[in-house]
């Protein structure tokens, strides 16, 4: 049964919560399917007189055309709330299997995909399609995951469980993420297209927080409250954060409704200005922003990460600590320190 096929409202239903299930009773239907098609297509083979080639290559180009029904149908699926996102996935090849993977930090099997790329639902990678003004440009992941490195003599994994420290890494993260991005988007326009680039970059950025904000559990913050995520100020938010998000996907989606909130505030100065030839161009102004923040971010998450050495007696000078806010597999933050020189 096809995903837009009807279902028989007569017989009793259950719904498959667990992926484990899903997988064998999804691959327990095709088959069953494709015994079903291969019989009709037989039974006609012989009604028009074709030899068993034809009928073959009959029956590869049928599943050849429902396994791309299939695939189109998860695209729309995943990007059910953001259509971006679903024309982004088509644009890009279906995975090159798919087979069922035991995860031990989650003590399930899934179903796991491998793909010749990064898929884009899981880098977050867009593409804005632009106008009769402007071509588009890409837009690379918010929030991409990253492998776990094995710990060794040189290599330290560390599980953070600082909510300040893991608030702190994200918001220097995504605002570096989003400087450099619109560094890149602007680097080749007029100055009007740029401006009008930055809007759209913030405007993704403020739309990406809106769907997490929907997604995010009541009981993820404190007091359960997801009224005023985005209502706190650049100077204090890691600590109000840290203070209020109780996951480390709360984490997440309260940076970026800080960081978005300080881009439209400053957007719509630049709106409000009065005209000023010799001012500094609107974009320049809100990037100057933007890279000012980055770098005190990174003096603070400094701090946080020599901290974390020197709890465990290590000597901040010899080692380099990257922050990975989704590493996989695992659930956690994690700091990676890698010796200096090795």
């Amino acid at each position: 049964m096809s995903a837009d096929q009807p279902k028989d409202q007569e017989v009793p239903t259950t719904a498959i919560h667990d992926p484990g299930q899903a997988w064998f009773l999804a691959r327990y239907q095709v088959l069953r399917d494709i015994a079903n098609d291969v019989t009709v297509m037989g039974e006609l083979a012989v009604e028009h007189n074709k030899t068993p080639t034809e009928l073959a290559a009959r029956i590869v180009e049928a599943l050849g055309t429902l396994a791309q029904k299939e695939w189109e149908g998860y695209a729309q699926h995943v990007g059910r709330k953001n259509q971006a996102l679903a024309d982004s996935l088509l644009a890009t090849a279906p995975p090159t299997g798919v087979y069922m993977e035991h995860y031990p930090a989650e003590d399930m099997d899934l179903p796991t995909a491998a793909w010749e790329s990064v898929p884009v639902e899981v880098s977050g990678a867009l593409y804005w399609k632009g106008d009769s003004q402007d071509p588009g440009f890409s837009i690379p992941p918010l929030m991409p995951m990253t492998p776990a490195p094995a710990p060794g003599p040189d290599l330290e994994v560390i599980e953070l469980v600082d909510r300040r420290h893991i608030a702190t890494a994200m918001m220097h993260e995504l605002m570096e993420r989003f400087g450099q991005t619109a560094m890149d988007v602007m680097a080749t326009c007029e100055p009007q297209i740029a401006w009008r680039r930055l809007r759209v970059l913030s405007q993704f950025y403020r739309e990406e927080f809106v769907l997490a904000r929907k997604a995010l559990s009541a009981d993820e913050l404190k007091d359960w409250d997801k009224s005023d995520l985005d209502d706190c100020s650049l100077a204090d938010a890691s600590r109000v954060i840290g203070d209020r998000a109780f996951t480390a996907l709360a984490i997440r989606v309260l940076s970026l409704g800080a960081l978005t909130a300080a881009l439209t505030k400053w957007i719509l100065s630049m709106d409000s200005r009065r005209p000023d030839p010799r001012a500094a161009s609107p974009q320049s102004c809100v990037l100057d922003k933007v890279l000012a923040w980055v770098a005190s971010y990174e003096k603070a998450l400094t701090s946080f990460n020599e901290s974390l050495l020197l709890q465990r007696e290590m000597v901040p000078a010899q080692w380099d600590v990257e922050i990975i806010q989704r590493p996989y597999p695992g659930f956690l933050p994690i700091a990676v320190a890698r010796r200096k020189g090795v």
